[in-house]
């Protein structure tokens, strides 16, 4: 699998794969993720992916998220927004913590 671009979507989908069938949340992009950062330490190279790719992963993610936004979704936020408020601030100051730590 050197180098080879038919080799790192095998290595990608059989990760993909496992973690669905493990029920791991978000188990197809963990296990994709995974199966890639494995067959690149063990050595072998894996091929860097065209743009096409990319462009069109990131598509498809923008469509799933997108065709889940209903009317319902924002009359259940605006009854929870100060929670969501302190929470993004809480993250962005844990986040800036973590950063002047490292």
């Amino acid at each position: 699998m050197d180098g080879n671009l038919i080799g790192t979507l095998l290595a990608a989908f059989a990760g993909g794969y496992v973690g669905v069938r493990l029920k791991i949340p978000a188990g197809a992009l963990i296990g994709a993720l995974a199966a890639t950062v494995a067959i690149r330490f063990l050595g072998a190279k894996a091929k860097e992916i065209p743009y096409i790719f990319s462009f069109l992963g990131q598509v498809f993610i923008g469509l799933i998220i997108g065709a889940g936004v209903t009317l319902e979704l924002f009359e259940h936020l605006s009854k929870c927004w100060i929670p969501m408020v302190i929470s993004m601030v809480g993250f962005i100051f844990i986040g800036l913590g973590f950063a002047f730590f490292f």
